[in-house]
């Protein structure tokens, strides 16, 4: 063989070994999300193909790695790979890598397990948006347009930070607006977006419209992951849409915080924001569907310590598949999921998941507001199971002076409370007192021994901090009162004149 043709070959061979080294071993090695999720992966939502790159960042070492030739890149379209070597590395960018809607259509960008692009903590890290002119307008329904095709995959993102940005805001590690996007085995830390209004959010990512409302696929992906680790938004924090359904698979969110104040739309007196802490889903004919994913240890300030969902003509719905919601901090009004705000007449779904244990973390303490005769009372509760739980001595006295009075007693000898109804009810002290901190407790089912003018009843209960909490429905059926929720002004309306 010739010479020439033998150097040819071995240059073939090492071009190819080194995109193979790029696109296939690292992967296989490096896994984020929920590592026992193990739901299967739609064929839409499976890694895309990069061993034909149209872009190598980098010639062997991360310093060839550069921010300008990845901005460039990105620009152009196309798949993206990098050749920085064997050893993990950063990329922090100076600006944000935005991708051109009159480029190639799909834009695949692979870190190979390896790569870490970073905001440096001044800059969001990448945005997509079809209906920004600046980004080439190419076609009349920009909202609704199935290209670009953005795909990110294998990559880290961290210290994003969209704060600084008003007319797109939000979205502090990703921005996006229409096409489609998904993101594929990827680590989301420390990424930051406005921290105050009642509708701006997405810490990690923040994203508006899909082609015909084709869902965001999220698949084995972590936000968070650790204390002091998580993603930072007024609301969602790791995640934020309008009108947008998602799918996420075997994924892990955890650590996030909604830090906004004052709720949608907010209460008078404060920004607005605070709900949501790791998801915020809000707009209509939308769908959250959680497979295999792992919600635990996020937090907010108003609303949805794990997810706020909210579909404004009541038209969405959600579905949890073998996934767990647990150890989320604060808020309120959860109608019919602990730790997810929604309308009481949204659909869901829970598939193969396991019933809760009788001793586990729940939602730190509510404050609910409770009408009583057209009286506004505003009384701690734990939503436990999707209703809404208090302790009888803080009911007794919210009665006290209507049609439906009730006295309590206490046998300390068997162990028994006892009720009187009709009998005005003595307080003891303590009564309606609402905690200053919300703070999660641990919850123990209570097979609570009680009386009702004499005779044994039996009645759902839970031990929370040395106190039974009952659910307002059954007291409400045992003296035959009206309890109803109102879900537009979120306010529990009791009428003692009605059974």
């Amino acid at each position: 063989m010739k010479q020439m043709e033998k150097l040819a070959l071995v240059l073939l061979f090492t071009i190819s070994f080194q995109l193979t080294l790029l696109c296939t071993p690292v992967r296989a090695m490096v896994t984020h999300g929920n590592p026992e999720g193990g739901f299967p992966i739609p064929s839409e939502a499976k890694p895309a193909d990069c061993s034909k790159p149209d872009h190598i960042i980098g010639t062997g070492t991360p310093e060839s790695c550069t921010a300008e030739a990845f901005i460039q890149a990105v620009a152009k379209g196309g798949t993206i790979v990098f050749n920085g070597g064997t050893k993990p590395f950063t990329i922090t960018l100076n600006r944000p890598a935005k991708v051109f809607n009159n480029a190639n259509p799909d834009v695949v960008i692979d870190g190979g397990g390896l790569v870490t692009l970073s905001g440096g903590g001044k800059t969001r890290i990448l945005y997509m948006n079809t209906c920004d002119p600046n980004q080439v307008w190419t076609t009349d329904h920009a909202q609704n347009q199935d290209h670009p095709r953005l795909t990110v995959q294998n990559l880290t993102f961290t210290d994003g930070n969209s704060t600084q940005d008003t007319e797109y805001d939000g979205g502090g590690a990703i921005w996006v607006r229409g096409g489609r996007f998904k993101v594929i085995n990827c680590l989301f830390t420390h990424n930051v977006c406005a921290s105050k209004g009642p509708d701006v959010g997405g810490g990690a990512i923040r994203v508006f419209d899909q082609y015909e409302d084709l869902p965001v696929y999220v698949v084995n992906t972590t936000f968070g992951g650790g204390a002091g680790k998580g993603n930072l938004g007024s609301n969602g924090g790791a995640i934020s849409s309008i009108g947008v359904s998602w799918t996420l698979v075997n994924c892990l969110f955890s650590f996030n915080e909604a830090i906004g104040k004052g709720g949608n739309p907010s209460q008078p007196g404060t920004p607005g924001g605070g709900s949501g802490g790791a998801i915020y889903n809000d707009g209509n004919r939308m769908t959250l569907s959680l497979q295999g994913t792992v919600l635990e240890n996020n937090k907010v300030n108003a609303y949805g310590a794990g997810i706020f969902f909210v579909t404004n003509d009541h038209s969405g719905n959600m579905v949890l598949d073998s996934s767990i919601i647990r150890g989320n901090q604060g808020g309120s009004w959860y109608p019919a999921i602990p730790e997810v705000s929604m309308h009481a007449d949204t659909k869901y779904e829970i598939l193969n998941t396991k019933p809760a244990s009788p001793l586990q973390p729940v939602v730190a303490p509510t404050l609910a507001t409770v009408v009583v005769n057209g009286r506004e009372i505003v009384m701690e509760a734990y939503n436990i199971n999707g209703n809404n739980h208090f302790k009888l001595r803080d009911l007794a006295l919210a009665l006290a002076g209507t049609a439906k009075p009730f006295d309590i007693g206490w046998n300390s000898a068997s162990g028994t409370i006892a009720l009187t109804s009709g009998r005005e009810y003595v307080p003891v002290g303590g009564e309606l007192a609402t905690p200053s901190d919300l703070i999660p407790q641990l919850i123990r089912k209570n097979a609570q021994k009680m009386l009702l003018d004499g005779a044994a009843i039996n009645l759902s209960a839970y031990s929370i901090r040395s106190f039974t909490w009952f659910k307002l429905r059954d007291i409400g059926e045992l003296l035959n009162f009206s309890v109803l929720w109102d879900g537009v002004t979120r306010r529990i309306i009791v009428n003692t004149d009605a059974g």
